[in-house]
C-alpha cells in the first residue's frame, strides 16, 4: 500500500491518498493514519500570542444617561413658551477596592487566601420630578419637569448597611456545624440535681400507679394518672383532676424538663469523641445566613423649587446574606469537652438556673450570647474570612395636589419619584473566631408557635398556683 500526503495550503490540513489492494483494510488504514500523526502540525502553533491587558476597571466608574429637562408655560390651554435642555443624570456608579491573587488559576480551593475586597454598585432606576401649576382666574399655567435629584436629596440608607442580624445567625450556625459551644449542659444538670431526680421519680411513680390501675381494669384512672401534671401522692384520687391545668403542667415538663434532659444525654454522647481528637488535622467549616428588614421614613419637609411643604415617604428594603469560612484545629481536646458540657462557663450556668430566664431569652437572648463566650475553647484558629452581600432597594415618592403655599389662588400638582438599588459586597480576612454582638430587644419574642404555646401553659400554671 502506497501512502501519499500533501499539505492543503496554509489551512493546517493534510490530504491523504491511499493506493494498493490493501487500502480497504481497516487495520492497515489505522496504521497509516498513526504514522502521519507525527508529521502533521497543528495550525494553532503558528498563531502569535497576544498579551492580555491587565488594565482593571476604574474606580469609581460613573455612567450617566440623558434627561430632557423641560419648562412650558401658556394661558387658557395654549402653550406660549417652551424650553428644553438635555442634562446628565446618574445611570449607575461602581466603586471597588481589592487586589489580585497571584497564580489564582493554579491554586486549589483550600489554598486561596482571604483577600480583602469591597464593591459598591449604585443603580438609578427612576429619577423624575414634575410640577404643574395654574391660576384658574387668569388661565395662566406652567409645567416643570426636572430630575428628582435636582430638587431633593434622597434619604440615605442606614450607616450600618450589612444587617447584624444576618451576621449573628451565621455565627450561631457556624458554632452548631463545628459542634462547639454547649452541646450538653451537664453543669446545669448537676446544679439542679434535686429537680432532675424529682422529675424522674415523679414520672416513675405515675407509671407504676397507672400500671396497677390497668391491672384492676381501671382504664379511666390509669389515663388520669398518666395525664396528671404532678407527682401522685399516697391516697390521691385521679378522678379529681383539672384537665386544663394537668395539660399545662405536662406540656411544661416536656418542654423544659424531659426534652432538655434527653438533648443533654445525646449531646454528651456526641461530645465524648472530642477527647480523642488529637493532632494537627485542619478542619474547614462554612456557614451562611440571611436577614430581611423593611422600614420607611417620612420625607423631611423642605422647600426646594416649590416653595411649600411636601408630603412623601421613602421605603427601604434591606436584604443581607453573610457567609463564614473557618479553618481550625483542635488543640486541647479536654478543654473542648469541658466547654461543650458547660463546665467552663459560669456566667451561662448562673443565668440558666435563674427562674424563668428562658422567658427573658424570648425578648432579649442573653442565654445564647453567654453560651457563645466559650464556644471556641480548646480550638485553634488557622484562617478564615467573612463575606457580606447586601442589596438595598430604595423607593421614594412625593405627591401633592392643592393650593400653593402663600398663594391660595394658585393650584399646584406635583409628583416626584426616585428609585435606586444599591449592592454592597464586603469580604474581610479574619484573625480569630467571630463573636456575637451584645443582644438587642426582640419584640417578636412570641412570634413562634411553640413559644406561644409555652406562654399559654405558663399562664395557666401561674393562675393554678394562685388559685
Amino acid at each position: 500500500m502506497n501512502v501519499v500526503w500533501v499539505w492543503i495550503g496554509n489551512s493546517g490540513q493534510i490530504q491523504i491518498t491511499l493506493n494498493g489492494s490493501s487500502a480497504l483494510s481497516s487495520r492497515l488504514l489505522r496504521k497509516a493514519k498513526s504514522r502521519l500523526v507525527g508529521k502533521a502540525k497543528s495550525p494553532y502553533r503558528a498563531r502569535t500570542k497576544v498579551p492580555r491587558s491587565s488594565t482593571l476597571r476604574p474606580s469609581p466608574e460613573v455612567v450617566n444617561r440623558q434627561f430632557l429637562r423641560t419648562f412650558e408655560s401658556g394661558t387658557a390651554g395654549v402653550r406660549t413658551a417652551l424650553s428644553q435642555t438635555v442634562v446628565p443624570v446618574l445611570s449607575h456608579r461602581r466603586e471597588w477596592t481589592g487586589s489580585r491573587t497571584p497564580n489564582f488559576g493554579r491554586l486549589k480551593a483550600g489554598q486561596l487566601p482571604f483577600n480583602g475586597h469591597s464593591v459598591k454598585l449604585v443603580e438609578c432606576l427612576e429619577d423624575k420630578y414634575s410640577k404643574y401649576q395654574w391660576q384658574p382666574a387668569s388661565g395662566n399655567w406652567e409645567l416643570n419637569i426636572y430630575p428628582y435629584t435636582e430638587v431633593y436629596a434622597p434619604p440615605l440608607p442606614p450607616a450600618a448597611i450589612h444587617s447584624q442580624e444576618a451576621v449573628n445567625k451565621a455565627i450561631k450556625r457556624l458554632i452548631d456545624q463545628m459542634q462547639a459551644g454547649i452541646q450538653a449542659n451537664l453543669a446545669q444538670n448537676l446544679a439542679q440535681y434535686g429537680q432532675v431526680t424529682s422529675m424522674i421519680a415523679g414520672t416513675a411513680t405515675k407509671l407504676v400507679t397507672a400500671a396497677k390501675q390497668l391491672k384492676r381494669f381501671n382504664f379511666l384512672g390509669a389515663f388520669n394518672t398518666l395525664t396528671a401534671g404532678r407527682s401522685i401522692p399516697q391516697g390521691f384520687n385521679p378522678n379529681k383532676l383539672s384537665r386544663t391545668k394537668s395539660l399545662a403542667s405536662n406540656w411544661l415538663e416536656l418542654q423544659y424538663g424531659w426534652k432538655p434532659l434527653l438533648s443533654d444525654i445525646e449531646g454528651t454522647l456526641q461530645a465524648i469523641p472530642t477527647l480523642t481528637n488529637v493532632g494537627s488535622f485542619v478542619r474547614s467549616v462554612r456557614s451562611s445566613a440571611s436577614a430581611l428588614k423593611e422600614y420607611s421614613v417620612d420625607f423631611p419637609p423642605g422647600n426646594g423649587l416649590i416653595g411649600f411643604s411636601n408630603s412623601g415617604k421613602t421605603t427601604f428594603l434591606n436584604q443581607t446574606k453573610t457567609k463564614f469560612v473557618i479553618r481550625y484545629r483542635e488543640s486541647n481536646p479536654g478543654l473542648a469537652f469541658a466547654a461543650q458540657t458547660g463546665f467552663t462557663n459560669p456566667l451561662n450556668l448562673a443565668w440558666e438556673i435563674l427562674p424563668f430566664s428562658f422567658v427573658a431569652d424570648w425578648f432579649l437572648p442573653i442565654g445564647p450570647y453567654l453560651e457563645s463566650l466559650t464556644a471556641f475553647q480548646g480550638l485553634e484558629f488557622v484562617s478564615g474570612g467573612r463575606t457580606n452581600f447586601t442589596r438595598v432597594r430604595m423607593d421614594s415618592a412625593i405627591s401633592y395636589n392643592g393650593a400653593a403655599s402663600g398663594e391660595p389662588t394658585v393650584q399646584v400638582n406635583y409628583q416626584a419619584a426616585y428609585r435606586e438599588q444599591q449592592i454592597w459586597l464586603n469580604r474581610v480576612a479574619l484573625t480569630e473566631f467571630p463573636s456575637l454582638t451584645i443582644p438587642s430587644v426582640n419584640l417578636r419574642g412570641l412570634s413562634g408557635g411553640v413559644r406561644a404555646q409555652n406562654a399559654i401553659a405558663l399562664l395557666t400554671q401561674f393562675f393554678r398556683n394562685r388559685g
